[in-house]
């Protein structure tokens, strides 16, 4: 399932199926995907996986290259939560459970979905600490690449990445028949817009100003003005053109 094609996968695992999909707004229609037998790539797990790590900082809009998908040269606590979402949802899937592993990026948050049911109650994931890994060797190899902990932390870090940026937290829902996790995190919703609307003012005013100069305007510290303005680059409200040397450009 990680290395191998897609056809002899399912040769195998009949009902392997990996579905990517990309949504401008929060309508019906698809621009991109990638789906299992498409006959323009792997259809292995592998493939699957690195595409979208490294599909995640383009959609968000933080700016990021990651040219190999797994090498990052920088990196953000909103990446790092949608990236675990993901993690989870790979190594810990039933591949002979019903309608495969399916992810659902919009601008507005990501939808990921994996057959199979929790294997701890939600509440013990939620709170961290208890592993229990479906797949053990496929967890193994994302932790060679340094994408997986063994602590069984994974879902507790992404509540806390969530609260810290002000967003709500992620809706983990099990459902039955057939047995399905599906977690959604949301990137515009429930958080107080209060410091974004101040960003956003003091851009309006210089277009220009540094991220420092934001910092020291604001009197907060610089982790939580990135982490505020990752999320505004997520909603489309915020680009940033031209480099280090460039400006600010502020949709809205």
């Amino acid at each position: 399932m990680m290395f191998g094609r897609g056809s002899i996968i399912q040769m195998t695992v009949p009902g392997f199926t990996l579905d990517y999909r990309e949504y401008p707004d929060e309508g019906g229609e698809w621009t991109l995907r990638r789906l299992s037998g498409m006959p323009d790539w792997s259809g292995n797990l592998f493939e699957f996986y690195t595409f979208v790590v490294n599909r995640l900082p383009q959609v968000v809009g933080t700016g990021f290259n990651v040219p190999d998908g797994i090498t990052r040269s920088d990196d953000t606590d909103l990446l790092r939560a949608l990236r675990e979402v993901v993690t989870n949802a790979v190594a810990h899937a039933d591949y002979w459970g019903r309608r495969g592993v399916r992810i659902e990026m919009r601008p507005g948050g990501i939808v990921v979905s994996n057959p199979g049911r929790f294997r701890v109650p939600i509440a013990e994931a939620e709170n961290g600490g208890c592993s229990d890994p479906r797949n053990e060797t496929i967890l193994r190899m994302l932790n060679y690449i340094g994408k997986a902990e063994r602590a069984g932390s994974g879902v507790r870090n992404v509540i806390r990445i969530c609260g810290d940026l002000g967003l709500e937290p992620p809706l983990i829902e099990e459902r039955y028949s057939p047995d399905t996790v599906t977690v959604t995190v949301r990137l515009s919703r429930g958080r107080d817009r209060g410091l974004s609307d101040t960003i956003a003012a003091l851009i309006r005013r210089d277009s220009r100003i540094t991220v420092r100069e934001i910092v020291e305007a604001t009197g907060l510290t610089r982790n939580r003005i990135l982490n505020e303005m990752e999320v505004m680059k997520a909603e489309g409200r915020l680009e940033r053109r031209g480099g280090p040397r460039g400006h600010w450009d502020l949709r809205w």
